[in-house]
C-alpha cells in the first residue's frame, strides 16, 4: 500500500524549495520557464494557439527540462494546430515526436485543457505527453488529441511492425520516468493511438482518471466509396492470418487503441533498459477503448474500484500477480477479461460483468491461460444478459501463442 503513495508524498517534499510564485501569459514564457528550475509558475487563465514549436528539437513542442517546477494552469486552454505535427520533419526517429516532453524530475503540472485543432497528422508516430522525468505529477487536466492516420479502421490494416499500411499514430501519453502519478486528468482520444502507455516506468499510479474513445460499426465501412477500405474491396490486410478475408459486419471496431496499456520494458531518460515494474490504477472510468485496462505485460498490478466500458478488443487483462478488487464492466462488443500469455500465474481477480443492451460480436465472455489464477467473476442484474457467452481456458487465439508468450516483448506486438 506504500508504493502508491510515495508520488504525493515526494510532491509535497519539494513544495517547500520553489521559488516566489511566477505569474505568465504567454507560451514563450511557458516555454522559458519550463526550462529553469525550482520555481511555482502560475499562467494567467484564457486560450493559447500553439501554431509554431517552442523547442531547439523540431520534433518537439514544449520541453521541460527544469526540475522541482509546479505549473498551476487553471482555466488554461492550450489548443495545438496539428498543421505544427504535420510540419515536422521526417526523420527515423519513429518514437521522438512529441507535444510535450517531460524529462526533469519533480515537475508537477495542475490543471490546464491541452487540445488538438484539426486532423492533420505528423509524419510518424507522437505522444502529446512523453514523461521521462521522475516523481511527475499531472492533477486535474484535460487532453483531447486529434490527428492520425489511418484513422477509422482500427488496425484492420496494421498495428505496429508489419503494418499492411504507414501508420502515423498518435497516443495521449507515454510514461517512463518512475513514480509518476496521473491523477484526476480526463482523456478523450479521437485518434489511433492509446491513451497510457507505459514502458519500463517504476511505481506509476494512475488514479481517478476518466478516458473515452471511438467506436465503429464495421458495418457501416461498407458505406464507404473511398479510403483504405474501398481500395482493398473491404478486405482486412492484418494481421497475416485474415489478409484478404472480408471485413466481418455487425462487429464493433474501436478506432483507437489501448486505453491504459503496460508494455514490457522500455528505456529510462538515463538510456537503461528496464521492466515494466508494478501499476497502481485506482478510481479509473474507461469507455469505448480497444483494450480498456490492459497491464498484461507489467511485472505486477494493483487495480481497485475501475469501470470499463464498450471495449473493442477487451476490459481488462492482467499480469501474474496481479490484485484486482471493486472492478467492472461489461462484454457487448468484447470480452470482459482477457489473460493472454500462458507463463501468466497466480492473479487474484473479482470482477462484476454488468448489465447492458448494447450487443455485437461472437467473442467469449473472458479467456483465459495461465496458471494458479484465482478469478471470481459475478453478475447482480436480475435482467438476463443478452448474449450468454462461454468462458475460454487454455486459448486466446492465434495472436497469443506460446511463442509470443515470453515475458521480453517487443513494439511490434502492440
Amino acid at each position: 500500500m506504500l508504493k502508491k503513495w510515495i508520488p504525493v508524498l515526494l510532491g509535497l517534499t519539494v513544495a517547500g524549495c520553489y521559488a516566489a510564485e511566477v505569474e505568465i501569459s504567454s507560451l514563450e514564457e511557458l516555454a522559458d520557464y519550463a526550462a529553469r528550475s525550482g520555481n511555482q509558475v502560475k499562467m494567467k487563465p484564457g486560450t493559447y494557439a500553439v501554431k509554431r514549436g517552442y523547442s531547439e528539437d523540431p520534433k518537439i513542442i514544449f520541453q521541460f527540462t527544469g526540475s522541482n517546477n509546479r505549473f498551476d494552469l487553471t482555466d488554461v486552454r492550450i489548443e495545438i494546430d496539428t498543421r505544427v505535427y504535420a510540419d515536422m520533419p521526417n526523420t527515423k526517429d519513429v518514437h521522438g515526436y512529441m507535444g510535450f516532453l517531460l524529462q526533469g524530475d519533480h515537475i508537477e503540472i495542475v490543471g490546464g485543457v491541452f487540445e488538438d485543432i484539426g486532423e492533420l497528422v505528423g509524419p510518424r508516430g507522437c505522444n502529446e505527453f512523453t514523461i521521462f522525468g521522475n516523481d511527475v505529477i499531472l492533477r486535474d487536466c484535460q487532453i483531447i488529441i486529434r490527428g492520425s492516420s489511418p484513422y477509422g479502421y482500427g488496425d484492420l490494416y496494421g498495428k505496429g511492425r508489419g503494418a499492411f499500411t504507414r501508420l502515423q499514430k498518435h497516443a495521449a501519453m507515454s510514461i517512463m520516468g518512475d513514480r509518476v502519478l496521473i491523477d484526476g486528468c480526463d482523456f478523450k482520444i479521437f485518434t489511433y493511438g492509446h491513451g497510457i502507455h507505459m514502458h519500463g516506468c517504476q511505481d506509476a499510479v494512475i488514479r481517478n482518471v476518466t478516458m473515452l474513445g471511438a467506436l465503429r460499426l464495421t458495418d457501416e465501412i461498407y458505406k464507404e466509396k473511398t479510403g483504405l477500405a474501398a481500395e482493398h474491396d473491404y478486405k482486412m490486410m492484418f494481421p497475416s492470418w485474415l489478409e484478404g478475408e472480408p471485413i466481418p459486419k455487425g462487429k464493433m471496431l474501436s478506432l483507437t487503441e489501448d486505453g491504459i496499456r503496460a508494455y514490457t520494458k522500455g528505456t529510462n531518460k538515463d538510456g537503461e533498459d528496464r521492466h515494466t515494474g508494478h501499476i497502481t490504477v485506482e478510481n479509473c472510468t474507461v469507455v469505448r477503448m480497444r483494450g480498456g485496462i490492459a497491464l498484461s505485460l507489467a511485472s505486477g498490478a494493483t487495480v481497485t474500484d475501475c469501470t470499463v466500458r464498450e471495449s473493442g478488443g477487451h476490459a481488462f487483462g492482467f499480469p501474474s500477480n496481479a490484485l484486482v478488487r471493486g472492478c467492472k464492466g461489461d462484454a457487448a462488443f468484447s470480452p470482459l477479461l482477457s489473460i493472454p500469455y500462458s507463463n501468466r500465474s497466480n492473479a487474484d481477480i473479482e470482477l462484476e460483468l454488468v448489465e447492458t443492451d448494447q450487443d455485437a460480436g461472437d467473442h467469449p465472455l473472458a479467456k483465459i491461460v495461465g496458471s494458479g489464477h484465482k478469478i471470481k467473476l459475478t453478475y447482480n442484474s436480475t435482467k438476463k444478459p443478452k448474449s450468454q457467452r462461454p468462458i475460454i481456458l487454455g486459448s486466446t487465439g492465434d495472436r497469443y501463442t506460446e511463442k509470443n508468450s515470453g515475458p521480453l516483448r517487443t513494439e511490434a506486438e502492440k
